[in-house]
């Protein structure tokens, strides 16, 4: 994959909304299994897959993530 640096610029915007973890995603070894979870959704939901796998990553985070993830997930089903 590749993508201009204003792409990557717009594109790592997105994941510290959806994520909501530190401002600098630098010291990603202190983060916690949940917070490896919902790193990794915020990533893959960016990404625009042509597949999404979803399992454990709803069970984790907050009450607003989660939410944001079902958002995700009805945008995902209704773009087909």
């Amino acid at each position: 994959m590749s993508c201009t640096a204003t792409t990557a610029q717009t594109d790592e915007a997105k994941i510290k909304r959806m994520s909501k973890l530190a401002p600098e995603l630098v010291l990603v070894k202190n983060y916690s299994s949940g917070m490896h979870a919902i790193l990794g959704f915020a990533l893959a939901v960016n990404l625009n897959p042509d597949v999404l796998l979803v399992d454990e990553v709803l069970a984790v985070g907050d009450e607003p993530f989660q939410q944001k993830c079902k958002e995700q997930i009805d945008r995902f089903r209704r773009a087909g």
